[in-house]
């Protein structure tokens, strides 16, 4: 039963997903646009995450529950600097054009890998074992760099502001860290878990932020 928590964990994702979708068509703020991009992604990863608990892995469902894993979290950062940045909106801009170019680069070489066979039928999160080390290489420019944006924009931003919701942005983004740092070292039981928690965390922290409202407040 160990395929339920990825399994609710895609579910919340899909509905939380809807739901900024529908504040993006509103409010048409681009860190809307773009953490509802990086929740997508969060439910693809999840729900292969499910379905390799379930039945275990083959070669589709691995790389359908990889790519979005490793770029997920610099969408996220993208999306969290559009936030943040009022003033400076070229950082935001440079960062996802980097977070663009490389997972551009990145999915375009996974096109043709062919999984390790090792990964077919393993029904545990596995991480990137079953990849080539040059698809491997991405992970820390994407997702270790993007979760570190991700981290301290969030602080830095609360430290001068104060908002709450910066906080919340934050524990996510630490949460998930945690998370997937348990999984590499044998612990990926509390994956999935720690992947809900943090969403729901980063989810809450987004839409309680003034910036997200209509009447915004201005930050920096």
């Amino acid at each position: 039963m160990a395929w339920i928590i990825p399994l609710i964990a895609s579910i919340i994702s899909f509905l939380l997903t809807w739901s900024l979708v529908k504040q993006y068509i509103e409010r048409k703020k681009i860190h809307q646009l773009l953490y509802s991009l990086s929740l997508s992604m969060f439910t693809l990863a999840a729900f292969g995450e499910f379905y390799s608990e379930w039945k275990g892995f083959n070669h589709f469902i691995y790389k359908l529950y990889y790519f979005p894993a490793i770029t997920l979290v610099p969408v996220m950062a993208a999306g969290t600097l559009y936030l943040l940045l009022r003033k400076n909106r070229w950082i935001a801009h440079l960062f996802l054009l980097y977070t663009v170019v490389l997972s551009i680069w990145m999915f375009v070489l996974l096109i043709p890998v062919i999984p390790d066979e090792k990964i077919l039928g393993q029904t545990i999160a596995i991480g990137g074992e079953g990849m080539p080390d040059y698809i491997r290489r991405f992970s820390f420019p994407l997702s270790g760099i993007g979760g570190i944006v991700l981290i301290l924009g969030a602080l830095i931003s609360w430290w001068k502001t104060r908002f709450k919701g910066n906080l919340y942005i934050a524990a996510g983004a630490i949460v998930m860290s945690l998370g997937g740092k348990l999984a590499t070292m044998g612990l990926t039981t509390w994956l999935p878990l720690s992947e809900l928690l943090g969403i729901l965390l980063l989810y809450y922290g987004v839409v309680i932020h003034p910036s997200s409202k209509k009447n915004e407040i201005k930050s920096y």
